[in-house]
């Protein structure tokens, strides 16, 4: 091969190289670009998440993580639930709600005692959702419970409830623990012995139960 064959394959070389130079680089790029954005998608979506409770003018807690929101040290069992809502609480002092982030869930801890009678009680038919879950299968006992009941099941628990919890019978519950303290205070005299907590909380209940609903003067001790 002569100085001119050389020379044509030499630059056929050269040009397949600046062809794939030139295709990875297009490539690089255009996955930089994806990935910007990609990336600023994501940072606007977050602000637009985190940022409800500042758009509606109301005092929250920031979110501190993006997967947690502001109940990150509750989610890891750093805190205490009662601590933990006790901290947000005391940290608004004056405000009558304080917003904060439950994940990625927007959640509302109420302050002032008229909005929480407004909830509880004069609208409660719009916030019977509390937010607890409880697996009707594995806990058969605690699903019945008119606290973490909700829709039609509470509806149903609650005109069960109202019928007995009348403000005549409620006017006689302290009457009827007072009435038991004697003998419970006697017995925790006399015994000597571990006391079991729960055939001791048993009595207990018993005892107000039979003297608040029946009226029959039974201790449980």
């Amino acid at each position: 091969m002569g100085r001119e064959g050389r020379f044509v394959r030499d630059k056929i070389v050269y040009s397949q190289l600046s062809v794939y130079l030139t295709f990875d680089s297009l490539c690089f790029n255009t996955v930089n670009q994806c990935l910007f954005f990609l990336i600023t998608v994501a940072y606007v979506y977050c602000e637009w998440l985190f940022g409800y409770w500042k758009r509606k003018n109301v005092p929250h807690k920031k979110s501190t993580s993006l997967i947690y929101g502001s109940i990150g040290k509750l989610f890891k069992a750093e805190v205490s639930q009662g601590y933990f809502f006790k901290d947000i609480y005391d940290s608004f002092h004056g405000e009558p709600f304080v917003g904060f982030y439950e994940f990625q869930r927007p959640s509302l801890l109420l302050r002032d005692p008229e909005i929480v009678k407004k909830v509880l009680a004069e609208n409660f038919n719009s916030f019977h959702k509390n937010g607890l879950y409880v697996n009707e299968k594995e806990d058969n006992f605690f699903n019945r419970n008119p606290f973490v009941l909700t829709g039609t099941r509470w509806k149903e628990a609650r005109s069960k409830l109202t019928q007995t919890l009348t403000v005549n019978k409620l006017k006689f519950l302290p009457e009827s623990i007072s009435k038991i303290y004697p003998s419970m205070k006697t017995f925790l005299d006399e015994t000597e012995d571990n006391i079991e907590a729960y055939e001791f909380g048993t009595n207990i209940t018993s005892g107000m139960a039979a003297s608040w609903s029946w009226g029959i003067e039974d201790s449980g001790f």
